[in-house]
């Protein structure tokens, strides 16, 4: 795994570039930031298995959609289960923080991290939030979708799908402007 080879050239691929592309497109005039409703599920279908909608509450995410394709990948439905459920207790705050600070400082990211699932594979993972306001025109919210890279090794099963030990890095990007 080399991964100077991952970097923001990444949004110019298929899944996150079209992403971005709906979000951009979503936006209501000048808008800096597009509304949940506003986004075309018709646009992003081919992106929908491996989509996902946070909302903050409480000082922490929660699911709010998952796609089948990441359900299934994980043998587990997260709606409205807590994002740091899904993680090893160590990677949890700094998750936590990397995910909050797309809404504070409204810019968007590419995370790389990896990913032990039940059935043994330990993979590489890519993924693209960007915020969005929830139904109530409120900044609570970060949409995303997830890119499995490669296969690092098989291991033993396990009977639950965790975030591995660390996020390997976060390439933060400005948001394009109206």
């Amino acid at each position: 795994m080399d991964l100077d080879n991952y970097n923001l050239d990444l949004l110019k691929q298929k899944p996150f570039k079209l992403l971005l592309d709906v979000w951009t497109e979503a936006r209501i005039e000048t808008q800096k930031i597009p509304n949940r409703q506003s986004l075309s599920i018709h646009k992003i279908v081919s992106l929908v298995p491996n989509f996902v909608v946070f909302e903050y509450e409480n000082d922490e995410f929660y699911v709010r959609l998952q796609g089948q394709e990441m359900t299934d990948r994980i043998d587990k439905n997260m709606k409205d289960q807590s994002v740091a459920s899904l993680m090893v207790p160590s990677l949890r705050d700094e998750a936590n923080q990397i995910l909050k600070s797309l809404l504070t400082e409204v810019k968007g990211c590419v995370m790389l991290f990896d990913t032990e699932y039940t059935s043994g594979k330990h993979s590489l993972v890519s993924s693209l939030f960007i915020p969005i306001n929830n139904n109530d025109g409120e900044l609570k919210c970060l949409v995303g979708v997830y890119n499995p890279l490669e296969t690092l090794d098989f291991g033993k099963k396990t009977h639950l799908t965790q975030s591995g030990s660390k996020v390997f890095k976060a390439l933060y990007f400005d948001l394009p402007t109206p």
